[in-house]
């Protein structure tokens, strides 16, 4: 199969609620993120393979086959090139049809992924659409995750997303709160192996309880309509989800005396953090710094919707 000159782009996602516990069916609030991957598509008048992955236009990763097949591909970096071809092999799984040969493909990260907002879903998001095959079935071929991410790869507004199983469903919302030039996401320059966290918190089991009450939060966050009222669902949510996980909250490990709310983002640790604070950015850019912290991004900078 021939491909066509093409142009794939997906979206980049940040989980605002449920993280962990949507692995266990909760309802989380994501949403996509102006940052994203796109991967460019051409066809080439010989047989041969060839990929480039590029991040903030520094190439980070080259692969080529001169036959087209896997057999012979040669890679810069082995240990960037395992998962793009596992990747790519279970697209061809899932579409025999769709092939290496005759191919140049050019995948552009227009963000640091060092920050965790979607290299990887973005990636299986452009594949699903160039092999032509669900990318929620490529998703589960290859992750463990719930699949927030995939969904967000494609939305034009925020998601509420529910997984049971293997079955995800999700809606698109008008999650715009009036209150939102009073948010902020500070990386905390850690980012957690998001695979291994999945890994180990498979190994629990929530209780019901605890995935009705993130249900609840959820919701209430979602239609939340003034900033007293959200900071107060953000310390339910990070009061629930330090009970579950044995951890402390950001805000009482290392923003003890911060005039405003924190809460994790993704796998705790690391990543970024919503953070909402009512003293404008030169204030908050000051007391992040207090904490050696430098990257600030107002919601509207990070939002798609």
């Amino acid at each position: 199969m021939t491909p066509n000159n093409k142009i794939y782009y997906s979206n980049g996602k940040l989980l605002l609620t449920g993280e962990y516990l949507v692995l266990a069916g909760a309802l989380a609030l994501a949403i996509p993120t102006k940052q994203g991957q796109s991967l460019e598509i051409k066809a080439t008048e010989d047989v041969s393979f060839n990929w480039e992955s590029k991040v903030l236009n520094e190439s980070m990763l080259k692969l080529n086959s001169i036959t087209g097949e896997y057999a012979d591909i040669a890679s810069n970096k082995p240990e960037y090139a395992s998962y793009l071809l596992n990747v790519l092999k279970a697209a061809q799984e899932l579409s025999p049809d769709f092939n290496l040969r005759s191919v140049s493909a050019y995948a552009q990260i227009n963000f640091n992924t060092a920050w965790g907002l979607g290299s990887s879903s973005s990636l299986i998001s452009n594949v699903a659409d160039w092999a032509g095959v669900d990318p929620f079935e490529l998703h589960f071929k290859v992750s463990d995750g719930s699949g927030y991410d995939v969904a967000c790869a494609k939305a034009k507004r925020p998601v509420l997303y529910m997984v049971v199983g293997k079955s995800p469903t999700y809606t698109e919302i008008d999650f715009n709160p009036y209150f939102k030039d009073q948010l902020y996401f500070v990386y905390l320059g850690a980012k957690q192996d998001s695979a291994g966290e999945v890994a180990k918190f498979r190994k629990k089991t929530p209780n019901a309880s605890d995935i009705q009450s993130m249900n609840e939060l959820t919701n209430e966050i979602a239609t939340s309509v003034d900033l007293n009222s959200f900071n107060y669902l953000i310390r339910e949510h990070e009061r629930l989800m330090s009970g579950i996980l044995g951890m402390k909250t950001l805000k009482s490990d290392r923003f003890s005396h911060f005039d405003g709310e924190m809460k994790s983002l993704g796998a705790w640790g690391g990543d970024f953090a919503l953070v909402t604070f009512k003293h404008g950015r030169q204030a908050l850019q000051k007391e992040i710094e207090k904490k050696g912290l430098t990257t600030l991004f107002a919601y509207e900078e990070m939002s798609l919707y």
